[in-house]
């Protein structure tokens, strides 16, 4: 993935937080075989880093997003102090190997410290960026690690929400509703759960009912 891919995902991210889940943007007229996300689109004028190289907490977000593995690990080892910087939108090097579907890398900074609970300036953690792009590998392992299941966004979103919008998220759809904490009732800013939406971007809506109704309500009292 390029820096200019990389930019363009998370613009797409901090858009959804700005409201891209409600009805009037998710209603679109037909959805293309193959769905293609917003970083694909080359319309998107984001500025890449000029030097992604200049310093050690640079270059760790780049090669965390580039998947160089054996580059994440040497400057986690001269370097440890870096694992959690954070790119100028809040994106920390766990963001970035999450959306870019690096388990191997995830692996690697959760063992350097790295902070499941870091969020982005629109409140996304790693576990959202994880689950929005169907990396459902890396999902587990945050999981794993301590990443609230419910987290919210500045706009309500949880990973669940983040989720359903894609009509390819079958497998992490899958993996957040089997989880006992799981809270599938939970609404957004714009008063519409997870399954609202779910049915309205994709195949995947029934997945919804077989989430118990008595577990789902008690938690909803907690």
């Amino acid at each position: 993935m390029s820096d200019k891919d990389k930019a363009d995902k998370e613009e797409e991210e901090e858009e959804e937080d700005e409201g891209v889940l409600g009805e009037e943007v998710l209603e679109e007229p037909e959805r293309p075989p193959a769905w293609t996300s917003g970083w694909d689109d080359d319309t998107n004028d984001v500025e890449d880093d000029p030097d992604p190289h200049a310093t050690p907490e640079r270059e760790l977000l780049w090669a965390c997003e580039q998947g160089k593995q054996s580059l994440v690990e040497d400057i986690l080892h001269q370097h440890p102090e870096a694992v959690n910087t954070k790119d100028s939108d809040g994106y920390t090097p766990l963001h970035r190997a999450a959306y870019s579907d690096f388990p191997e890398i995830v692996k690697l900074l959760l063992t350097a410290g790295a902070s499941v609970t870091a969020r982005t300036i629109d409140g996304w953690t790693a576990l959202h960026s994880s689950c929005r792009w169907n990396h459902h590998e890396c999902a587990d392992l945050l999981l794993d690690a301590g990443s609230d299941i419910n987290a919210s966004t500045n706009s309500g979103q949880t990973p669940l929400h983040v989720a359903a919008v894609n009509p390819q998220a079958r497998d992490t759809l899958q993996l957040l509703l089997m989880n006992r904490a799981i809270r599938p009732q939970v609404t957004n800013s714009n008063g519409e759960t997870a399954s609202d939406i779910a049915v309205r971007s994709g195949p995947y809506g029934y997945l919804f009912e077989s989430v118990d109704p008595i577990l789902s309500d008690s938690q909803e009292q907690e």
